[in-house]
């Protein structure tokens, strides 16, 4: 027997024990891990999953989204601010749930002064004198909403009565503009416009 050697040698110590108790541990933190490198890669997934749940729940929503993609366009081309275009259509068509919108696409309520052109009369309510009456009048048809939104760019962008709508610097001022430009006979018309703005939060698309 060698010097300095015990008779019996020492046991090792078992240290599986302790690895075993340490695995719901790790298998607990790679789960966390592995939900957070998902949830990051697909993020952008599930939130487009979760606007066309909000948009086939909510067809008010799905038609704000329709008409901001021209109301846009819009923009880009006129500077016409968006939230002034999608509210007018809402107001003037009532969430495209009017006929005139429906069967027509005339989102706008915008008027026709040529005879040749394709047009469809309708009873509408003015003001005169503040005092309201109901009138037939004849109505632009336009062939999609696409076309509907791009003339109402085309009407204010460009014709030099609604020059003061363009300039305004705001939401509010360009509402108020549009009144007082004519664009309608509705004493309340631009408080109407003020109020779908801020109840949808419209701004957020200028």
């Amino acid at each position: 027997m060698k010097k300095g050697m015990d008779k019996y040698p020492k046991k090792r110590k078992r240290k599986s024990s302790k690895i075993v108790k340490s695995l719901p541990i790790i298998s607990i933190l790679l789960i966390i891990a592995s939900t957070i490198i998902v949830s990051t890669l697909f993020k952008e997934d599930f939130k487009k999953i979760e606007n066309e749940i909000s948009r086939v729940l909510n067809p008010n929503l799905k038609f704000i989204e329709d008409v901001s993609v021209y109301a846009k366009q819009n923009y880009q081309e006129y500077g016409i601010l968006p939230s002034i275009t999608i509210a007018q259509a809402i107001l003037e068509s009532d969430f495209g749930r009017s006929a005139l919108s429906k069967e027509y696409n005339n989102y706008f309520g915008i008027k026709s002064i040529n005879k040749d052109e394709k047009r469809v009369t309708f009873s509408t309510k003015e003001y005169v004198n503040n005092n309201q009456i109901e009138i037939k009048d004849a109505f632009k048809v336009f062939d999609s909403m696409e076309d509907s939104v791009k003339y109402h760019g085309l009407l204010i962008g460009t014709a030099k009565i609604y020059q003061k709508v363009v300039e305004a610097k705001d939401y509010v001022e360009a509402a108020n503009m549009l009144y007082e430009c004519g664009y309608a006979t509705d004493p309340a018309y631009a408080q109407k416009l003020i109020e779908i703005i801020e109840q949808y939060k419209l701004y957020e698309y200028d």
